[in-house]
């Protein structure tokens, strides 16, 4: 086996950190995974350590690379948005990242609200407000971490820091850039007024660059710390649900992504930048693609940040049941939870009509009600929640879906699948691979190690 043919693909998440070999067609022949190393605090708030990450980074890239002795073509990294790392102007972190979902940056949030032109923000940006954008992380460093301010010479997404410690080139995708709240998304690059209203200098942001792009490739240093070939090529990689939706092949229009991990993406892939008073209203965020010159529209849920919690406070502490166990007992459950309506709202209310203030609740609760029950009603809420959200998205954008396609581990439990279909009134599509994410980012390694000539033969290879 010609192992120069694999791609590798990093899959940096919020629960997990992969590492996953394919061949040009897809397969996943080699893989490892280890918990994201996460520091949690009081209040829903956590910090991720840049050594930590790398650290991990690390192990999971030599195990999987360790059978095909370091030989790889290229290799591309796929993470969470919105959070990253200042660095100074050796490349040293300054401090820890703030979780995306972390709830400190509530009152930058509402402050940028109260001073800003919400519709002219949204105009320019495609985001619509909410707490976890980085120009309010930003906005939370300057007011609490004055030194670490004062220090910073740039900033790297999660993604870009790990391609930055492969490559020792420091540069920002646009995907990623799209989640910070100050690009200008039709063009293509940061918004000077946007930048100006938030007081964030332009030069803290790396270059900008398309996924996909060689940024350079894997030095001496990072081949002896994972074991990977020095001259590996490294691509810039992307926002994770993007990637995801890049390996399902929601590309043009017509095809809807919702990616089940601990937040629940529901995305659907556009020409063009379409940015209306309905899609403010229902909060629906445009971004780019990491296909060079597309956008997508996406509304985010916390599906599994909720699963998470109804396992926590059922599974008695560590006896922790996967997804599919949690569907399987619900699914014993009749249909409408025997009157139980669950509000999934612990984090604050996603699109459309988002709040951060609301909360979550069990009505029409009775003894008689058993867990399965209550099971039933937390993928029923779910379920509604992401109708509502799928309904939003194809009105104000006026698109036709034919199709859903499905990835993540939510994906994988049937009830999930069954309930999406029922209430969408749609084919939903599994797609093959468990790692979808990782296998959009070695799509991209695919590009920049020129193993396909564009993102079409890309999709066309990988796709069974």
């Amino acid at each position: 086996m010609n192992h120069h043919s694999h791609l590798l693909g990093l899959d940096v998440g919020t629960t997990n950190v992969k590492a996953v070999a394919f061949t040009p067609d897809g397969r996943a022949t080699h893989a490892a995974s280890r918990p994201t190393p996460t520091h949690a605090l009081p209040d829903g708030q956590g910090v991720h350590r840049a050594g930590d990450i790398w650290a991990v980074v690390c192990e999971v890239i030599r195990d999987a690379v360790k059978p095909l002795h370091g030989e790889v073509a290229g290799v591309a990294v796929a993470s969470m948005g919105e959070e990253g790392f200042p660095l100074d102007a050796a490349g040293a972190p300054l401090s820890p990242a703030i979780v995306w979902h972390d709830t400190r940056t509530l009152p930058q949030a509402t402050r940028w609200q109260e001073q800003t032109d919400e519709s002219r923000v949204y105009e320019i940006s495609g985001l619509s407000p909410r707490p976890i954008y980085t120009v309010h992380k930003l906005a939370w460093l300057q007011e609490h971490e004055p030194d670490v301010w004062k220090s910073m010479r740039s900033w790297a997404s999660i993604s870009g820091y790990v391609s930055f410690r492969l490559s020792g080139a420091l540069c920002m995708d646009l995907s990623q850039a799209s989640r910070t709240g100050l690009l200008d998304l039709r063009r293509r690059t940061w918004s000077e007024e946007l930048l100006a209203l938030a007081r964030v200098p332009r030069d803290i942001f790396p270059r900008l660059v398309e996924s996909g792009a060689k940024i350079g490739e894997v030095t001496g240093e990072a081949a002896r710390q994972t074991g990977l070939r020095g001259g590996t090529a490294v691509a810039a990689g992307g926002h994770d649900h993007i990637c995801g939706a890049l390996a399902a092949g929601i590309v043009g229009p017509g095809g809807m992504l919702h990616s089940g991990g601990t937040a629940e993406g529901v995305v659907v892939a556009l020409d063009e930048v379409v940015l209306s008073a309905d899609t403010l209203r229902d909060s629906l965020s445009l971004g780019c693609h990491v296909v060079p010159g597309e956008y997508y529209a996406t509304g985010g849920l916390h599906s599994g940040g909720v699963l998470n919690w109804y396992l926590n406070v059922t599974g008695g502490g560590d006896k922790r049941e996967s997804y599919i166990d949690l569907a399987e007992e619900a699914r014993t459950a009749p249909p409408g939870a025997r009157g139980i309506t669950f509000l999934p709202y612990l984090y604050g209310q996603g699109p459309p009509a988002s709040d951060p203030h609301a909360a979550g609740s069990f009505l029409g609760l009775r003894a008689h009600h058993s867990r399965s029950d209550l099971g039933r009603a937390v993928f029923e809420g779910l379920a509604y929640d992401a109708r509502r959200l799928t309904d939003a998205l194809r009105q104000d954008l006026a698109l036709r879906i034919e199709s859903v396609t499905a990835i993540g581990g939510l994906g994988r439990a049937r009830l999930w699948s069954e309930l999406k279909a029922a209430l969408l009134n749609l084919p939903i599509r599994m797609l093959d691979t468990p790692e979808a994410v990782a296998l959009g980012a070695a799509m991209i390694a695919g590009l920049a190690a020129d193993v396909y000539p564009d993102v079409a033969r890309a999709i066309t290879a990988t796709q069974r």
